[in-house]
C-alpha cells in the first residue's frame, strides 16, 4: 500500500492479498447465508455458514472449469 519494496518485491503484498481474499470469502458466505435465510430455510448459523461455503466451493469449481476451457 505504501509502495515499499525489498529485493525487488513489494513488502507485504502477499499478506495483503491473502487478507483481501479472506475478507471476500467472509462477505460471500454472509451473502449466501442471507439468501438462504430469505428463502425461508431456518437453520442454525454454523450450519448455514457450512452450507454457504459448500455452495461457494461448487461455484468456484465451475468457474475454474470454465477458465480451463
Amino acid at each position: 500500500m505504501s509502495g515499499f519494496s525489498a529485493d525487488g518485491e513489494r513488502v507485504g503484498e502477499t499478506e495483503y492479498a491473502r487478507m483481501q481474499t479472506k475478507e471476500l470469502l467472509k462477505q460471500q458466505v454472509r451473502i449466501v447465508s442471507e439468501v438462504v435465510m430469505e428463502s425461508g430455510h431456518a437453520a442454525q448459523t454454523s450450519k448455514l455458514h457450512k452450507f454457504a461455503k459448500q455452495i461457494l466451493r461448487v461455484l468456484a469449481s465451475c468457474n475454474l472449469m470454465s477458465l480451463a476451457e
